[in-house]
């Protein structure tokens, strides 16, 4: 009896130590059941994977304190509204702001088609541009509910960016305070380079999500002991790994941030240290299918790095040849990350001629920076909230710096809630400081706050649901035209229209995304490298209705057309002010009986 009761509290004693290579081996069982081809092998591989992790969270909650947990009416009315309202500010006129459905987009959404028709249901293997499949699976929800439209590709990317507003205020609610959360979401919320990039029907808005619940989460489960926020973050960790490959350096940086709560009281580090462990084992449950996908493909793992990696594919060497020395090239690229933030104007997804922030909010950010640095020292590096705040920052930082387009606008997009977090810190913290200035004159900073914050969300509003849409050019020449062109055979629908194509060398039909995803009724088309008659395109026959396309630089094409397929007609398509292209294309409509040319 003796022997069964000390066997009985070793078990409780370290129950989660026992549990978490029995969870991490059921878990590598339904790996090796799902496979790594585009349709599931086996469905008992999702059942392992799914029991697997349920273990582990059961391991880490207590069900019977969740009673306990307390519910604030005040809290979830602040929450939903922000969801609202940063909704709205992502969701209008969604189709048309940015302005061109462009080719990444398209890239995506048509790898999101393959799981509505069925050629893939394996959302934990890789697919379009070597990211993750999880990403276009979510996609084809949206699809299947709005459409193959630009409403239907963007709708993820929108409620994620949505919902990260109101997780940003629960998290600095419980960092620092409730004037400083609230005021940190709307900022955000209103954020243009957020808002764009919520827009965007890519992998990269994701980012943000994940790393403000990983970091808030641990965080708040090892100072508060909530097991369920372990939970969280543990999920948020492993889901994280499915989308854009930033997310990658999260696990690192949640490491980092044991060592931060370790040197910064290990007393409750080591109280904590088995939840945290499990915490660790969830998001490994979660992500392992994904990375078991990656050990049979690591050439798949490295693509998304060499693709932009200032180590990869001979950068620095150029970099040499052009007279630059290997310090030189770093420090520019520390330059150029840092002045991206709040001086240089980014390049990439967003070219609105603006930095990662716009000039009132960058000064604010920098006086955050400041006063935050100023409180570190004095605390002696001893705080936490600080110190995973500069954490997260600094891993995001490091990857705009190491990548060979510094300063991408994209890159920045997971720092967001940090640099809203530090900005507001600088507001509040400023207006204290003047307020001590006038020796404690009455000074109502509240309201100055309020006013303050309701003229940065009017102005970065309207600088990006009015001004930058003037000066959109993402996507480029080709984007236009595919974008103009999709509109316009979809205007003017036919059944059994053929599409011959004369945008070589330039592009082709396939060549922007768009244009296959925005018309898929068309299901013959050709890509003319040469005239007619010479080009070994060159159809045999054409049917009863043929839409030839000429880019400007193809007009002796034109002429051919015209003289071999009589009766049809040619006509311009042309833009006028647009900030991308000031130029026509043409386009031919010929429609008669089946002929041999």
């Amino acid at each position: 009896m003796a022997v069964e009761n000390e066997v009985r509290a070793f078990f409780e004693k370290n129950q989660k130590y026992i549990l978490a290579p029995l969870i991490l081996l059921i878990s590598f069982f339904g790996c090796i059941a799902i496979g790594d081809q585009a349709l599931i092998k086996d469905y008992w591989g999702v059942i392992l994977w799914v029991f697997a992790a349920l273990l582990a969270i059961t391991s880490l909650v207590e069900f019977s304190n969740l009673k306990k947990v307390s519910f604030s009416w005040k809290t979830a009315c602040i929450f939903i509204s922000l969801f609202f309202f940063a909704f709205l500010m992502r969701a209008v006129n969604i189709s048309n702001i940015p302005t061109l459905l462009n080719g990444d987009e398209s890239g995506s959404a048509l790898d999101a088609l393959n799981f509505i028709t069925g050629e893939k249901n394996n959302m934990f293997i890789t697919g379009w541009f070597s990211f993750p499949a999880m990403h276009p699976y979510i996609q084809s929800l949206f699809i299947r509910l709005l459409g193959q439209n630009a409403a239907g590709v963007r709708m993820s990317s929108v409620f994620i960016g949505s919902l990260t507003v109101p997780f940003l205020y629960l998290i600095t609610k419980r960092l620092f305070d409730e004037p400083t959360a609230i005021i940190a979401a709307l900022l955000l919320s209103v954020f243009p380079l957020h808002n764009h990039m919520s827009r965007i029907g890519l992998n990269n808005i994701w980012d943000p999500f994940f790393y403000l619940l990983v970091v808030g989460f641990f965080w708040d489960g090892w100072k508060n002991h909530r097991r369920f926020s372990y939970v969280i973050a543990g999920l948020a960790l492993g889901f994280s790994q499915y989308f854009y490959a930033t997310s990658r350096a999260l696990i690192p940086l949640a490491l980092i941030i044991l060592l931060v709560f370790f040197l910064i009281d290990r007393k409750k580090t080591k109280a904590e240290f088995s939840n945290i462990i499990m915490m660790f084992v969830l998001g490994i449950v979660i992500m392992m299918p994904l990375y078991y996908c990656y050990s049979l493909h690591p050439e798949v793992f490295s693509e998304p790095f060499t693709r932009v990696s200032v180590f990869n594919r001979g950068w620095l060497t150029l970099q040499q040849q052009e007279g630059r020395t290997i310090a030189g090239v770093f420090l520019q690229q520390f330059l150029n990350t840092i002045k991206g933030i709040v001086i240089t104007p980014v390049n990439g997804y967003y070219e609105a001629g603006t930095p990662a922030l716009t000039i009132p909010t960058g000064l604010l950010f920098a006086l955050g920076f400041i006063i935050l640095t100023i409180q570190l020292i004095i605390k002696k590096f001893r705080d936490e909230r600080i110190l995973i705040l500069f954490g997260w920052m600094v891993t995001i930082l490091l990857s705009v710096m190491l990548s060979i387009d510094a300063p991408a606008s994209h890159r920045y997009t997971a720092a967001l809630p940090v640099f809203s977090v530090i900005s507001v810190v600088g507001l509040l913290e400023g207006l204290k400081f003047f307020k001590l200035l006038l020796n404690n004159r009455p000074f109502n900073f509240q309201w100055i706050a309020v006013f303050i914050t309701l003229i940065l969300v009017v102005k970065d509003s309207w600088f990006y649901l009015n001004t930058y849409p003037t000066m959109d050019t993402l996507g480029g020449l080709h984007t236009l035209l595919a974008n103009d062109f999709a509109q316009y055979l979809r205007a003017t629908e036919e059944p059994d229209r053929e599409v011959i194509f004369f945008g070589y060398p330039q592009f082709g039909y396939e060549s922007i995304p768009a244009l296959p995803f925005l018309v898929p009724e068309i299901e013959i088309f050709t890509s003319m490298t040469g005239p007619w008659g010479e080009a070994p395109e060159t159809p045999e026959q054409v049917g009863d209705r043929v839409t030839f396309f000429f880019l400007d630089i193809r007009t002796d094409d034109m002429a051919q057309i015209e003289e071999l397929f009589e009766g049809g007609f040619m006509f311009a398509r042309c833009f006028t002010g647009s900030p991308i292209w000031d130029g026509c294309y043409y386009i031919y409509e010929y429609d008669r009986t089946p002929v041999n040319p």
